[in-house]
């Protein structure tokens, strides 16, 4: 069972292929600049989606991607002020 609690347990870091993901429905809603977000990873690929959390149905609302793209932490951003974009 997963929770949205840190857990300092190396048994439960999941491994993903293909299409998987985790679902958390603890995260504050809307997001904003205090948020904070904690995470640990280790990717055997260049490329992929790590955390998202947005609207699915209206693009226009804020929302915040972290990714990899060529092996590189990219964090992209909307919180109401313009998209941006930290690699």
């Amino acid at each position: 069972m997963w929770t949205d609690e840190y857990i300092d347990d190396s048994s439960y870091i999941p491994k993903f292929s293909g299409n998987s993901y985790l679902l958390f429905n603890s995260i504050p809603q809307p997001i904003n600049a205090d948020t904070r977000i904690k995470m640990t990873f280790k990717s055997t690929e260049g490329d992929g989606l790590l955390f998202y959390t947005g609207s699915e149905v209206a693009p226009d609302m804020d929302f915040l991607v972290v990714r990899l793209e060529q092996r590189q932490v990219v964090v992209s951003m909307d919180l109401g002020s313009g998209k941006v974009e930290i690699r």
